[in-house]
């Protein structure tokens, strides 16, 4: 006599299991909880798996969405600004150095104060994205943390700010009289 699968198919126990899966869909407990007060064996309700996909969606939040939000889209925009300006410097330089311009004592401080304004307008942009994200921006999983992680290192690679300024001041005020 085999012991396994178990004859329980055709039981009156087997047939109590399977309709007391079954519910109206106001409630998957429905004997207990349903203010129509419905049985669990009720004909013709729809078994649990196709109420929970016949009930509507939870609704939405009503909070506006962050587009909409008047000090969200200020901080876009202060980003797009801040932007704005360094790809046509980039391209400026970036065309003199290709025609070898001739630009004499000025090619470092040019070239130091472009890296310079592009790590701090950088760092600008990525705080603001940081705060527009949210808290999640912060983990490591997400990706605008690699970014400023990136952004703040590149206030330490030469030039340094330290080093920028000092080049611009020699070039604008001379060189330091000992």
């Amino acid at each position: 006599m085999a012991l396994w699968p178990p004859r329980i198919a055709s039981s009156a126990r087997w047939r109590r299991a399977r309709t007391r899966i079954r519910s109206c869909s106001a409630s998957s407990a429905c004997s207990k909880f349903c203010s129509r007060r419905c049985t669990p064996a009720s004909p013709g309700a729809p078994s649990t798996w196709l109420s929970r996909r016949s009930r509507p969606a939870a609704p939405r939040s009503r909070a506006p969405h962050t587009a909409k939000t008047p000090d969200i889209r200020w901080r876009i925009a202060d980003m797009a600004l801040a932007y704005d300006a360094l790809p046509m410097q980039i391209a400026t330089i970036a065309h003199d150095v290709d025609a070898v311009a001739d630009r004499g004592a000025s090619w470092f401080f040019s070239l130091s104060g472009l890296k310079h304004r592009a790590v701090v307008m950088s760092k600008h942009v990525v705080d603001d994205a940081m705060l527009v994200a949210g808290g999640s921006s912060y983990f490591t999983r997400n990706e605008l943390s690699r970014l400023y992680r990136d952004v703040l290192a590149g206030m330490f690679h030469p030039s340094d700010p330290e080093s920028a300024h000092a080049t611009a001041a020699a070039l604008w005020l001379g060189p330091i009289q000992a």
